[in-house]
């Protein structure tokens, strides 16, 4: 859109305009973020973030299912998610009887994941679907990278300095050990799968059409 002349500066508030939190930026980051870790809006959009297609892929989720299973079914993590029963779905707005078990499927599904969509799926800061399946490639179990020092992350290509801090400083938090602990108790299984899709052409006969820069 065209400028009109009524545009003013913006300044970054110092407080949470959900909760009152303390903002911050860390140095390096681009993004400033609420420090509570108990921000109903961080919390929402972290249920949210675990569901989506690029993360733990449960079908049937939106920005406005987590705001419902946040302030109707005192969901408050992803590790929730898998202790909603069909009653409880079924008070939200927009659920009925097949919509509600789709989801139930939907969850149950995806308890079995890749590490890297797990990893992703968590919420780590700075850390995307790409860099999560480097880390999941590097290390193969969820186990060495909650024990993975500053140095062993620091070995994988394209991983500095600050995406090393991230999933150092995430494994730190109280809160996030009990998450995860949970969503293993509640039977969500990550499985590093290195090999799965040069797996897909093995015994098989590939023909290409056409030409190839280099070949005829």
């Amino acid at each position: 859109a065209k400028r009109t002349g009524e545009e003013r500066v913006f300044s970054m508030p110092e407080t949470c305009p959900v909760c009152g939190g303390k903002v911050v930026k860390p140095e390096g980051e681009a993004a400033a973020r609420c420090s509570s870790p108990t921000c109903p809006a961080q919390l929402e959009r972290g249920i949210e973030h675990f569901a989506s297609r690029d993360a733990m892929d449960i079908t049937g989720f939106s920005e406005k299912t987590a705001a419902q299973l946040y302030d109707l079914c005192g969901i408050r993590d992803a590790a929730d998610l898998y202790q909603l029963s069909r009653e409880q779905l079924l008070q939200l707005d927009g659920f009925k009887e097949k919509k509600a078990d789709n989801l139930l499927k939907a969850l149950e599904k995806s308890r079995e994941c890749t590490l890297d969509a797990f990893l992703f799926a968590i919420g780590i800061p700075n850390i995307g679907r790409g860099t999560a399946r480097d880390i999941a490639n590097h290390f193969g179990t969820l186990k060495a990278v909650m024990e993975a020092d500053m140095d062993a992350l620091l070995e994988i290509p394209d991983v500095g300095e600050i995406v090393a801090a991230s999933v150092v400083e995430f494994f730190t938090y109280p809160e996030n050990l009990d998450m995860v602990q949970r969503l293993l108790d509640a039977g969500v299984t990550p499985k590093h799968e290195s090999g799965r899709l040069s797996e897909v052409l093995v015994g098989k006969t590939v023909v290409l059409t056409g030409t190839l820069p280099t070949l005829s």
